[in-house]
């Protein structure tokens, strides 16, 4: 085998590790170009050396590249699971999602809510306070809440009149019955409402509404 022979084959064997990554694509075009050179003749002891050293760098490059690949792969599993698995606690109120944590919250001129309040909460084991305000006209309240939540998790409202005076303030623990609450809160001065909605450790879902007393 001639030194022109040597630099034809090894560009063609770097080649094939380089676009095809699996042994088995790898393996034939070692072999078929080993076969030509036999029918011609060309074979020899340091032929034979070439191409098993030549075979085993690629072996091992094709190894080094299948570790990568499969250490990229835990890498982007592990991510994509710890994102599943983030905790959280949602509480929406006639459409609107509350994002506003309670030193943010002031009651001005103008209510939050008008009208009836049909609320939602959901989680996957978080915990959220949200205040919003809300204009009631008459001394009382009408309330409702149902919740489903694990053993673990909790949810409570608390209820102001418009003078900071507390007219409900009720929580359902997980697990444990009833899981909803009902009725009408204490009497209190009209105007502007405070309502705060707790959910801690919350794994669930649930609702609640509210609105004016008889």
């Amino acid at each position: 085998m001639t030194s022109s022979d040597h630099a034809d084959f090894i560009p063609i064997i770097f080649s094939c590790e380089i676009l095809h990554t699996k042994a088995s694509v790898i393996v034939h075009p070692i072999f078929i170009k080993y076969r030509n050179y036999q029918k011609k003749g060309n074979i020899g002891r340091d032929f034979d050396v070439i191409v098993v050293k030549q075979f085993q760098i690629l072996i091992k490059l094709n190894m080094k590249t299948l570790k990568i690949t499969l250490l990229l792969s835990a890498f982007v599993l592990f991510i994509s699971c710890s994102k599943d698995e983030d905790t959280f606690a949602r509480v929406t109120v006639n459409g609107t999602q509350l994002t506003a944590s309670p030193s943010d919250f002031t009651v001005g001129d103008r209510s939050d809510f008008n009208g009836d309040v049909d609320a939602s909460f959901t989680g996957n084991g978080g915990t959220a306070t949200r205040k919003f305000s809300w204009n009631n006209n008459l001394s009382t309240a009408d309330y409702n809440a149902d919740v489903t939540l694990a053993r673990e998790g909790s949810f409570r409202i608390i209820v102001e009149d418009s003078e900071g005076v507390i007219v409900l303030d009720r929580s359902i623990q997980g697990g444990t019955e009833p899981d909803s609450i009902s009725g009408v809160t204490d009497a209190g001065a009209s105007g502007i409402w405070v309502v705060t909605i707790e959910v801690v450790n919350f794994k669930g879902d649930g609702s609640f509404s509210l609105s004016e007393g008889d």
